[in-house]
């Protein structure tokens, strides 16, 4: 039995990289001022998700702006909100990872994990300038899309709340540490 439990370990941290978590990325122009921005309002934009996804996405980014001040309008935004969505097949290789084996092969040696498939969602928020039409914020969320729709749409929520919780980007610069004397 004990020799069982080296071999899932290895196993988990084999598949960790699939299942990592969400990778979140965020982009901006450098030295716009973010303070200037008040309202917002979403681009025409053609929708590729499912309306429901659609409508998450919509409420979700309404919900988070709104929380960080800013106010949705129909007439003379201050920034163009838009997001792109999609799906892509990955594939995790075949490894082959050091361990221990079990039964009539029990001992140390070199067992394979057989490649995995799965599906990877992104989400791109994007932020333009309403008034020179300039990109000024872009931010990317990617995990991995489960096989529950209700559990994707909370990936959705999550996504955009990891995404806007850098939004607007930090104006202060990273402290630093006085060189010594």
């Amino acid at each position: 039995m004990r020799a069982k439990i080296p071999i899932a370990l290895a196993l988990l941290l084999v598949a960790l990289p699939a299942a990592a978590g969400m990778s979140v990325k965020v982009d901006s122009e450098p030295g716009c001022d973010f303070t200037r921005f008040r309202t917002f309002a979403w681009a025409d934009m053609t929708s590729v998700v499912a309306k429901i996804t659609h409508e998450r996405i919509l409420a979700a980014v309404n919900r988070e702006l709104t929380a960080r001040g800013l106010v949705a309008t129909d007439r003379d935004p201050d920034v163009l909100v838009s997001y792109d969505g999609s799906a892509t097949e990955e594939v995790q290789p075949a490894e082959f990872v050091r361990g221990y084996g079990h039964g009539a092969i029990a001992g140390p040696g070199w067992y394979s994990v057989p490649e995995k498939r799965y599906r990877k969602g992104t989400l791109i928020l994007s932020i333009a300038d309403a008034r020179g039409e300039k990109l000024v914020w872009r931010g990317s969320a990617s995990d991995a899309v489960k096989e529950q729709a209700e559990k994707n749409l909370k990936k959705v929520d999550e996504a955009v709340r990891k995404l806007l919780a850098k939004f607007p980007p930090s104006a202060a610069p990273p402290a630093t540490k006085p060189a010594p004397k």
